[in-house]
């Protein structure tokens, strides 16, 4: 007994996860510009409501008793009736449905109408004699299927369960007898009426296409198995049947959209472009930009110089490699190609003052304590000012694909995200971007220069 409890605890806790933790939102973020210039965030949410169509085929199971008379003529006081068992049949079926949703909840609800809805069977049996009767039909019907849904945390996968209320609009059997099928008759059941029954599936949704920057269109295939009450009443015939199905669903929903816009600003003005490259044949070159002021020194990471035993200076031949040596700042206290100390963040929010915040390696993602600390000022600072912002822009090293780097860099951005919205700093205040590895700021040859480029870059503006 004490050896199943674990699993009955990890059980629990499952059902218990499962039934309490939110539904996935869906969650999209796009961006436009006005006539004004000014850009627009769209923070988009899946909507309560989707609306489709759907098809697919079924397969059939009967059992029961269908009791149909040997003769085409009812009346015939010499008729009998044949009792038909078992039978199997398939068929398709198409219509639209409507689906409800509530924006982060579990359950939900759903109405689908088959308005084609046609089906096939056939059965046959062998009386005392050792003769064969055999009949094959079809009908078409008009199905309506109410269900309750319960999506589960992973995002599109839901289940569903419901009724099925099924009207005939139009039939016909064929009945053979003989070995040969020495005679067959054609007719329509005259005694029919409404079935009922209970259904049971699952389902997943793919997103396939954003429309307009508004709504989204899913991609739903489907399988279900449902139980019906027999349609035939014809001779008291109790004809029940067990289907199977399997479908693909494609529906339309426009999302629920919260909006952020960032204004353009006419007075800003880039700054000036610095741009330099080595040439072994010709050292460094450098290309200024109009009116730039030229740097007095500059320190080039990419190339490792030799110094000289006098402090501060550099030879000025070449190495054995080609790398081409420069001149150290003499005001400089740091020798060229030695480490710079990581300084400490002295956690002062300013408007305008970008924040760089470090990862400790290429997967870690999560928030540091010495971010959380500077983020809780963060919030601080901006209940004392309302109407400022935050902009947060997560990166990665190039340790892994370009995918990886990305889905890295996004989570970064959004765990900054998610801890400001935990201390109530309101969704329209944060405008959360990310980069992957393409905007490295040192080489990644090196495990000092892939930890300054893993990281979260995050400023305070108007």
């Amino acid at each position: 007994m004490l050896k199943t409890l674990p699993l009955y605890t990890i059980i629990f806790l499952s059902a218990v996860y499962i039934s309490f933790s939110q539904s996935p939102a869906g969650e999209l973020v796009s961006f436009y510009t006005t006539s004004d210039k000014d850009t627009v965030k769209l923070n988009r949410k899946y909507g309560d409501w989707w609306f489709g169509v759907h098809g697919g085929f079924e397969l059939l199971n009967y059992f029961g008793e269908l009791n149909i008379n040997l003769l085409a003529q009812s009346d015939n006081p010499f008729n009998r009736l044949v009792n038909y068992s078992t039978g199997s049949g398939g068929g398709y079926f198409a219509g639209g449905n409507i689906e409800w949703k509530p924006l982060g909840e579990r359950w939900g609800a759903a109405l689908s109408v088959n308005f084609t809805d046609w089906r096939s069977f056939k059965s046959s049996m062998k009386d005392e004699d050792n003769s064969e009767y055999q009949v094959d039909g079809s009908y078409r019907q008009l199905t309506f299927s109410p269900v309750a849904k319960y999506h589960l945390p992973q995002e599109g996968l839901h289940l569903f369960a419901g009724l099925n209320i099924e009207f005939i609009l139009s039939n016909s059997y064929n009945q053979t007898y003989g070995t040969n099928s020495s005679w067959s008759y054609k007719k329509e059941f005259e005694d029919y009426g409404p079935g009922f029954g209970l259904n049971a599936g699952f389902g997943y949704d793919f997103f396939i296409a954003d429309y307009s920057n508004k709504a989204r269109i899913l991609f739903t295939p489907f399988a279900e198995i449902s139980y019906r009450t027999t349609m035939v009443n014809e001779n008291s015939s109790s004809f029940n049947s067990v289907l199977v199905k399997f479908g693909i669903a494609i529906k339309y929903g426009q999302d629920n959209i919260d909006y952020d816009t960032m204004y353009f600003d006419p007075s800003y003005q880039p700054k000036p472009t610095y741009l330099a490259y080595v040439r072994n044949d010709v050292g460094i070159s450098v290309t200024l930009e109009p009116n730039f002021e030229v740097f007095p020194s500059a320190y080039i990471d990419y190339i490792k110089p030799l110094v000289s035993a006098e402090a501060g200076q550099v030879s000025d031949s070449k190495e054995p490699s080609g790398r081409v040596k420069a001149q150290a700042p003499a005001s400089s206290p740091v020798a060229l190609g030695t480490k710079t100390p990581v300084r400490k963040k002295d956690l002062i929010v300013k408007k305008g003052v970008k924040e760089t915040f470090s990862f400790t390696s290429s997967r870690s993602v999560q928030v540091s304590p010495e971010l959380k600390d500077y983020l809780n000022k963060v919030a601080d600072f901006m209940t004392a000012n309302p109407t400022s912002r935050i902009v947060i822009i997560g990166h990665s090293d190039n340790r892994g694909s370009l995918g990886e780097n990305a889905s890295r860099a996004m989570q970064r951005a959004k765990n900054v995200e998610k801890y400001l919205l935990s201390l109530n700093v309101p969704q329209h205040r944060i405008i959360s971007s990310w980069k992957g590895s393409l905007y490295g700021v040192a080489p990644n040859d090196t495990e000092e220069g892939r930890r300054q480029n893993r990281r979260v870059e995050i400023i305070i503006e108007e």
